[in-house]
């Protein structure tokens, strides 16, 4: 059994696959700061660390040997399983973004 701390680092969600656990880690701080995506091993050791250059990453999902999260709620981000790599970015289309944020956040008209 092991423990792991992330300073000044909120939780977005975690998902395993192939003997990893995969992190989504949002900055606590209120100058913003850096997200991440980190895989841990069994033994709780770090394997990769991915600093997509994004305020707030979601929580990460894996599928077959990608990590899926978005960030910023604008792009698709892919990363590699085994290394971390960032593998490629892909734009939300406006419109998508437009219906998600109306679902959470519903404009009444009076």
């Amino acid at each position: 059994v092991w423990e792991k701390h992330f300073i000044s680092s909120s939780l977005a969600g975690l998902s395993s696959s192939a003997g990893l656990i995969v992190v989504g880690l949002n900055s606590a701080t209120e100058s913003g700061g850096e997200s991440a995506a980190v895989a841990i091993d069994a033994a709780g050791r770090i394997v990769w660390r991915c600093q997509p250059h994004v305020r707030v990453l979601s929580a990460p999902v894996v599928v077959d040997d990608i990590v899926i999260a978005t960030g910023d709620g604008r792009e698709l981000i892919l990363m590699e399983l085994n290394q971390g790599t960032l593998l490629s970015r892909i734009p939300l289309p406006a419109l998508w973004r437009s219906r998600i944020v109306h679902r959470v956040h519903p404009i009444h008209s009076p």
